[in-house]
């Protein structure tokens, strides 16, 4: 995550491009996480089963049955009170193409209403030539992106019994002192260049996922995190607590959106994959710092009323969010697409007829491109 790590360009959208677009990445990639990160809730981005039929869904059958522990698992981060110091590594696209491989200990706490924090203990292998205070700029500027998108979560049961292979493997690791059983996850059929190929290591009688690695597509990791101390009701009370930034208003998918937000929403009809909408909501962005960054301030990211919409398979998350149309004069990233990595993440932002917007899933470059062209 840090500047060494980022790359940009600018991609056409459909046939709408004017110029190729080249800003610093490094600030690129803090407002696209700010962006996204800032606007997200804590609660589980999934539905229960029985909550009816969603307006995207993408083949698959309907779930018959889960493990029992699967269900735990949903929403498990945000209502569970803890303290531990996690291990993180992640494998990164550098701006030259190449893997780069990230190392470093998280401390990680939460109070079990929502409220969470996340600090950066120890950085144990960066990139030659990183800046330590940008590295720390992006880190905290990341948190909430990292706790909600990240991290490894269960959204919707259901939906991952019926789009993922799960598996309940023979092995019984202890991490950070806790007995766990070890799932594994595998995706039915393959959506882009990533595999969508997951271990958890789970506390079978909580559902807190204590350990988990993401796989690439000849078995080699991309990202592996496990706590090496773990306290549930752990003290947090020496630690910043947050929880969402900007003030939100959910909305009825089952509606017409526009008569709800008051604006024109822009929502796009191709999704990823196994993918259906989840959650819609608006949310409105002030004029303010966010860890240090002036949003509400710029044209990437401009005060004013949001649209955000969370789409999910069960496990993995696409979200896009949109400002309401402005009569701004600002030519950046005008009708282009700047792109931006994160880990196994693809991160986009731009604007197109005066509206702001922010796109990212665990998915290819092409495919951010195809949802974002739908949406316009």
């Amino acid at each position: 995550m840090g500047p060494a790590t980022a790359e940009e360009r600018g991609v056409p959208i459909a046939s709408r491009v004017l110029t190729s677009v080249r800003s610093g990445s490094r600030m690129l990639g803090v407002f696209a996480l700010v962006a996204l990160a800032a606007c997200v809730d804590n609660g589980a981005e999934g539905r229960a089963a029985d909550d009816g039929p969603l307006p995207v869904f993408r083949g698959g059958a309907e779930a018959g049955g889960s493990l029992p522990v699967l269900d735990l698992m949903v929403g498990v981060q945000d209502r569970t009170a803890f303290r531990g110091i996690r291990r993180v590594m992640e494998m990164q696209t550098s701006e030259t193409g190449s893997s780069v491989r990230m190392e470093q200990l998280e401390d990680v706490g939460a109070d079990g209403t929502g409220q969470f924090s996340i600090e950066l203990f120890d950085v144990l292998m960066a990139p030659t030539g990183v800046d330590t205070l940008a590295y720390e700029m992006l880190f905290e500027s990341s948190t909430r992106f990292l706790w909600t998108m990240r991290d490894f979560r269960v959204r919707n049961a259901a939906q991952a019994a019926s789009h993922y292979a799960i598996t309940l493997l023979p092995e019984s690791p202890t991490v950070a002192g806790i007995p766990c059983v070890r799932l594994s996850f595998v995706r039915n059929g393959q959506n882009g260049d990533r595999p969508g190929h997951y271990e958890a290591d789970v506390d079978p009688n909580t559902g807190f996922v204590l350990a988990w690695q993401e796989f690439d597509d000849a078995g080699l990791p991309l990202t592996q995190i496990a706590y090496e101390s773990f306290e549930y009701g752990g003290d947090v009370s020496n630690m910043i607590l947050r929880g969402r930034s900007f003030s939100a208003e959910s909305l009825n998918l089952f509606a017409p959106l526009d008569s709800q937000a008051g604006f024109e929403v822009h929502w796009p009809d191709v999704l990823v994959g196994d993918m259906q909408y989840a959650k819609a909501e608006v949310q409105r962005v002030p004029t303010s710092l966010v860890a240090g960054i002036p949003v509400g301030q710029t044209s990437y990211l401009p005060a004013g009323r949001w649209l955000r919409l969370v789409a999910t398979d069960g496990i993995e998350a696409l979200v896009f969010a949109h400002s309401e149309e402005t009569t701004t004069t600002s030519a950046e990233l005008a009708g282009q697409l700047g792109l931006y990595s994160h880990g196994s993440w693809t991160i986009g932002l731009g604007k197109i007829d005066g509206a702001a917007f922010v796109v990212a899933g665990r998915c290819s470059e092409a495919q951010i491109q195809q949802v974002v062209g739908s949406a316009f």
